[in-house]
């Protein structure tokens, strides 16, 4: 086979060169394959050679993102490296060219435009086709289309970082590890800081894994925290280098925002549909402001920029040295991502960056650094992904790192923080985690509360089944469960039918098939 290097216009990275050229051997019409990119690796340059290698070997392309900022990037890349290629996107209908065989589309467009009986526009014809952050594009609409491409002879490529939830992919390539992209100068180590960290114990999971963003905002937030994360940034970042901010909602991040510009610090928020600087929140459907806060970030005159999650993926910012964790990530998938956004090696991050992380992030889910075995994990089914990640912050509570109580540098080993500009050099060999309560104030959580806030606790029969009615009872769904549906779910949960004696059981048995908030207490037990 020939070397696809040639098709590079620039020299790639080892694990780039690698990545393209298993694509290319695994391309067969009709099959799905996912690509583990890692984060900050620069996978637009393996999409582009890949590319490259197709036009010359007479073969279409269709490359599909999902977001406008996405779209901007990959169009902007492409230019960059004199392609030449047709958009399919709402928003640049100058450059629609449906007739040349490379298209950049947007996955949004193609379901309104490809789909349904009033459909105005076919498919690409595509050989392949390069889904980019293919986890995203995971949905019915999206599906629906790879799937009609695939069928119509198309490979099926998704590249991702986080190769989690990928059902429909039938085969993985993992272009290379963290500690591959260190070695060869591509990634740059991330040193984390943890200085103080807000209570969790208070905030609720949704279905996804992710943490409930009212009870982040009602339990953790307030004017104390906000003002130890923007000290804790002073400390950790003194030349104030450009840094991202995530917030654990739109809100708090606009409010993030408005504090560092009170302390003197030039900030801005941006989310998907809005962007807040110098004291305004103005509309931007169309993305113009937010281009111009990036370019505002890029040459340092907004030195924080706040967002909820519309930075955590694929954005190259490869200046960004400081990463702030101020939101508490549930799932590997998005750890994955968020923490990608720094890694990066750039002319202005040589040797380090630095994670200052608030929400003990670290501790759920190990080091930024750290290498995964994305062929097991590829694999694994959503529940057995929980289960590996509950036996992940097992071990972490077992033999959780040390930080440092000076200067707040987490290290798994030492009985000494690494010297300087990596820590402060000053022995420590104490375990724990130190925790910003509701009211602001700091206590330290030692390793023996650490193992036993981890420790199973045991449940009542009576007290599960509490917990089930009240959830029932108070449910604002448009679908309320009946008894006989609660008592089916209590089973799955905890492998045993509750006793129908209990408090809050129906007296009458025929209560049993009716709504569980329809039935007054007078005619429970």
């Amino acid at each position: 086979m020939e070397t696809i290097e040639k098709y590079f216009s620039v020299k790639p990275w080892p694990h780039q060169l690698y990545g393209a050229e298993e694509i290319i051997k695994s391309i067969e019409p009709g099959k799905w394959i996912c690509m583990q990119s890692p984060t900050g690796g620069g996978k637009s340059k393996i999409m582009e050679a890949v590319t490259r290698w197709a036009v010359a070997n007479d073969l279409r392309v269709d490359l599909k993102v999902n977001r406008k900022m996405l779209l901007k990037q990959l169009v902007e890349v492409f230019s960059r490296s004199g392609m030449d290629f047709g958009v399919r996107a709402a928003s640049m209908p100058d450059r629609m060219d449906h007739d040349h065989p490379v298209q950049i589309s947007s996955m949004p467009t193609e379901a309104s435009r490809c789909l349904g009986d009033d459909a105005v526009l076919k498919l690409h014809k595509a050989n392949i086709v390069l889904v980019d952050e293919a986890h995203t594009q995971l949905g019915p609409q999206a599906m629906n289309i790879l799937q009609q491409q695939a069928d119509n002879g198309a490979c099926i490529v998704g590249i991702t970082a986080s190769p989690v939830g990928m059902k429909k992919y039938q085969d993985i390539i993992v272009a290379g590890t963290n500690t591959e992209l260190r070695k060869c100068g591509a990634h740059v180590p991330a040193i984390v800081k943890v200085f103080s960290e807000l209570d969790l114990s208070k905030v609720g999971r949704e279905a996804t894994g992710e943490y409930r963003v009212g009870d982040v905002t009602k339990y953790v937030y307030s004017q104390a925290v906000v003002g130890k994360i923007i000290d804790e940034w002073l400390i950790a970042n003194p030349a104030r280098k450009p840094t991202f901010l995530f917030a654990p909602c739109v809100k708090s991040s606009i409010w993030m925002a408005e504090e560092f510009c009170k302390r003197g610090i030039p900030a801005a928020h941006i989310d998907g549909t809005d962007v807040w600087h110098d004291g305004e929140l103005v509309k931007d459907p169309k993305g113009d402001k937010r281009d111009e806060i990036m370019s505002l970030y890029r040459n340092g005159e907004i030195k924080v920029l706040c967002n909820r999650f519309v930075l955590r993926e694929g954005i190259d910012e490869c200046s960004t040295y400081h990463l702030v964790l101020a939101c508490p990530i549930g799932t590997l998938k998005t750890f994955v991502q968020v923490v990608g956004r720094v890694l990066r090696y750039s002319p202005e991050t040589p040797n380090h960056v630095i994670i200052t992380d608030h929400c003990g992030n670290c501790w759920r889910f190990g080091s930024p650094n750290m290498d995964r075995d994305w062929q097991k994990i590829f694999g694994m089914t959503e529940e057995q992904l929980c289960e590996e990640q509950k036996k992940i912050e097992k071990e972490m509570a077992e033999a959780p790192p040390i930080t440092c109580t000076n200067c707040g540098t987490m290290r798994m080993s030492g009985a000494k923080c690494p010297e300087p500009p990596v820590g402060c050099g000053q022995e420590s060999s104490f375990r724990g985690k130190k925790i910003i309560e509701k009211s602001g104030k700091m206590r330290i959580v030692s390793e023996e509360e650490l193992r036993k806030s981890h420790e199973p606790k045991e449940y009542s029969a009576q007290e599960l089944w509490d917990r089930m009615y009240w959830a029932c009872k108070k449910s604002k769904s448009n679908r309320p469960m009946s008894f006989a549906q609660a008592f089916t779910l209590f089973k799955k949960r905890h492998g045993f039918w509750p006793p129908r004696n209990l408090r809050n059981m129906p007296r009458n048995p025929n209560d049993v098939r009716s709504k569980v908030r329809e039935v007054a207490r007078e005619d429970l037990i």
